[in-house]
């Protein structure tokens, strides 16, 4: 968290996953940080994703579920995770 602070205070916006352990997203750093803008992963439907990190630290949730990416060598892979909607 201390990193995502000393970016804030440099007025540089955090975006920061919120986690995918299914627990709450405060718990977890840098979704806890008080700067960051902590984004959780939903589903199709648009609710949560059933592995997603919840709660009071997440501001947004993103299509997070099955999203199609590029990955390292040749082709594409679904990934479960809002981690790349932060990147």
């Amino acid at each position: 968290n201390a990193a995502v602070t000393i970016l804030a205070s440099s007025a540089v916006f955090v975006a920061a996953a919120a986690g995918n352990e299914n627990q709450p997203a405060c718990n977890r750093s840098p979704a806890s940080a008080a700067n960051a803008f902590s984004v959780a992963a939903s589903d199709a439907s648009d609710n949560p994703a059933w592995f997603s990190n919840y709660g009071g630290c997440v501001h947004p949730y993103a299509p997070g579920v099955n999203i199609k990416s590029s990955r390292i060598g040749s082709g594409t892979r679904a990934s479960r995770t809002a981690s790349i909607i932060c990147a």
